[in-house]
């Protein structure tokens, strides 16, 4: 079994989970953490509930994120609010020791989106099914996610 350094996990990212308690990573996270650090890509996987899928997609994911850019660099969809909030508050945890600060915002459904309601510090950002962000926010995230610009 590989350690979450061995996978290429930050020591800051490693101090957090292991003071959470994981201190080996699960199956869906060995599989996941190489592949989502490796670069961009679609990905999908499955496991069962509790298995740390959050952490599985969560910590490439911060590894990723440029904390001195203004622009929102991730959208994570989740179908419930519940979920929504768990996404953030465990993302929150994992940067703890992190060396830079990076911003994490939920938003729930029904209500239009627009970049001017976010500071500009917000690199993440986490949404229900009934989220509807403006077209220019989309747009953004969808020419970065492609051209990495």
């Amino acid at each position: 079994m590989a350690s979450f350094l061995d996978l290429g996990i930050k020591a800051s990212y490693i101090k957090s989970i292991k003071e959470l308690g994981i201190s080996n990573p699960s199956e869906i996270q060995e599989l996941t953490i190489p592949i989502l650090l490796k670069g961009k890509t679609d990905f999908i996987g499955l496991a069962q509930t509790g298995t740390g899928k959050t952490a599985a997609f969560g910590l490439p994911l911060l590894q990723h994120i440029d904390a001195s850019s203004d622009n929102i660099q991730t959208l994570i969809l989740s179908p419930t609010r519940e979920l929504v909030q768990q996404i953030k508050k465990q993302l929150f945890k994992f940067t703890k020791y992190g060396e830079e600060k990076i911003f994490i915002e939920a938003v729930f459904g029904g209500e239009k989106i627009d970049k001017e309601d976010f500071d500009d510090s917000v690199s993440i950002l986490i949404g229900d099914k009934k989220l509807s962000i403006s077209n220019k926010i989309a747009s953004n995230l969808y020419i970065k996610a492609h051209t990495g610009q």
